[in-house]
């Protein structure tokens, strides 16, 4: 059900407390914001677990050593990019 809010004068805006409570939101939980048209929508940011950042990245790990990247390759990658080459 859709609940009203307002913004102060420091940009904030207080999420009422039936919708904290249904989507479990918690003190420090972070939040992506995207502007569309007139409407802000905001999506509740999930950290993963390193076990589950573990087993995202196994994947990306094989096709790298297949491929023979290593580790010092990705930083120098990084590196060039930032510089914007």
């Amino acid at each position: 059900m859709p609940e009203l809010a307002t913004l102060s004068e420091r940009g904030q805006i207080v999420i009422p407390q039936d919708v904290r409570k249904e989507m479990h939101l918690k003190p420090g939980n972070r939040f992506v914001v995207f502007p569309m048209d007139d409407s802000i929508i905001l999506k509740k940011l999930e950290i993963p677990t390193l076990d589950k950042w573990d087993a995202a990245m196994k994947p990306l790990r094989a096709e790298a050593r297949r491929k023979g990247i290593t580790e010092k390759d990705v930083g120098e990658m990084v590196q060039r990019t930032r510089r914007g080459r």
